[in-house]
């Protein structure tokens, strides 16, 4: 079961003081993990077998309004942490409130970050902070089509046919 974590400075005492980095590979996943469906797990549990700790940046109700419109996220920040710290193969959940996750890789310096595969052909926002600490940026490949966005389409076409 993951905890969640107020903010990044906690996260950075916690992984700063209390782990010990030299035998432990942490993993990090960002994303905004909105209407949650089975594509966002099996990404989680691919995430967590690359490392030892998997901390998952959460984007924040501020930021997926920044990203994606004032009329998302559908689940708040406050439902989507509980959500994912539910989930076993997850160790932490942070908030962040900015447009990609510069900072937090900054403070945390992950070992390991998991994008989905579709990144490789697009601009990834954090790539300079990523080259700049030498972390490992694996993908992973999607087995389905799903997505929230797909999800949101689905429902929306339906009300035409109710």
């Amino acid at each position: 079961m993951g905890k969640i974590i107020k903010n990044s400075y906690d996260l950075s005492n916690l992984i700063n003081n209390n782990i010990e980095r030299e035998n432990i590979k942490i993993v990090m996943v960002n994303g905004c993990f909105d209407l949650f469906h089975i594509g966002h797990l099996n990404l989680l549990k691919f995430a967590k077998n690359q490392g030892n700790i998997l901390i998952v940046a959460l984007n924040s109700d501020y930021s997926i309004s920044k990203l994606k419109g004032l009329l998302r996220p559908i689940i708040s920040q406050e439902d989507r942490s509980e959500i994912i710290a539910s989930l076993t193969c997850v160790d932490y959940i942070v908030l962040f409130d900015e447009e990609n996750p510069s900072k937090l890789i900054d403070i945390i310096k992950p070992d390991i970050i998991v994008k989905e595969e579709e990144y490789k052909n697009k601009k990834i926002s954090e790539i300079k902070t990523i080259k700049k600490h030498v972390i490992d940026l694996i993908f992973y490949q999607k087995e389905n089509n799903i997505s929230t966005t797909v999800i949101i389409e689905k429902i929306l076409a339906s009300r035409n046919h109710i």
